[in-house]
């Protein structure tokens, strides 16, 4: 019974390495432009703050924090994480 199991969960398993692999890949390249793209909305938004615009530099920094990795990145590894976990469950309850 396991044996059916493991051979009709494993095109399954093929997918979740492959999604895993490709948001391991996406969060490593996107993770060099975001915080390129944090550090210059950082400076602009001091430059709004010096300027005395001080609603566009609000604005400026919330984007620069979303950008930073404690922003949306901390939260796209956290969420790839949790994929990594169930994979790994999934493999070790099959075929552990």
């Amino acid at each position: 019974m396991k044996f059916i199991l493991k051979l009709l969960l494993a095109p399954l398993m093929l997918v979740l390495w492959i999604v895993e692999w490709a948001l391991t890949l996406a969060l490593k390249a996107s993770a060099v432009v975001c915080v390129i793209a944090s550090a210059l909305f950082l400076l602009s938004g001091f430059f709004y703050f010096v300027d005395s615009n001080v609603q566009n530099g609000c604005i400026c920094l919330g984007i620069a924090f979303l950008l930073s990795p404690y922003g949306l990145h901390y939260l796209a590894v956290k969420l790839t994480a949790r994929f990594i976990g169930m994979r790994m469950l999934l493999r070790e309850r099959i075929y552990g």
